[in-house]
């Protein structure tokens, strides 16, 4: 309820004068990350550059991949350009959302000198669990490797192409 009073208060604000926030540690859930993220690209902000420079919302066990859709979406619309989300409970889908959102940044010609930084560290991106010693159990590079995606791999390497170092 508190991420989404927040929320209201940004999307009501079109000079919002907070440029980093931070709320880590606070027991964020899905449901008021996501509204954090839709109130940063909502419209009436008046200006095409970032109202919010960094949005911390690490150690919030409660955000997962559902949650993410719309701050990735922030970041695609160039509304957000730093988030960290370290420790949360994000697994591939969620960083899904933030390989489209890069992918369509490093596309657009308007956007190509925009810098961009997401800290997913800490999440199970990658965890997949094994059904049997078999299968090489769920850390196996075999079981990793035969599970990747065609897609994953392309966003990839349109990624190392098309983004700079910092």
């Amino acid at each position: 309820a508190g991420a989404e009073a927040l929320a209201l208060a940004i999307e009501d604000t079109p000079n919002c004068c907070i440029r980093h926030l931070n709320l880590s540690n606070n027991q964020i859930t899905d449901q008021g990350a996501g509204a954090l993220g839709r109130a940063l690209t909502s419209g009436g902000q008046g200006g095409d550059g970032p109202r919010l420079l960094h949005l911390d919302l690490s150690n919030n066990k409660d955000i997962g991949d559902r949650g993410v859709a719309a701050i990735a979406n922030a970041i695609e619309k160039w509304k957000l350009p730093s988030v960290s989300l370290r420790s949360c409970h994000i697994h591939s889908d969620g960083a899904t959302f933030f390989g489209k959102a890069l992918r369509s940044l490093a596309m657009n010609k308007k956007a190509i000198d925009h810098k961009v930084n997401v800290d997913l560290s800490g999440n199970p991106l990658g965890v997949l669990r094994g059904k049997s010693k078999k299968d090489g159990g769920k850390y196996s590079a075999s079981r990793l490797k035969s599970t990747a995606t065609a897609t994953a791999a392309s966003y990839m390497n349109l990624f190392k192409k098309s983004v700079s170092p910092m």
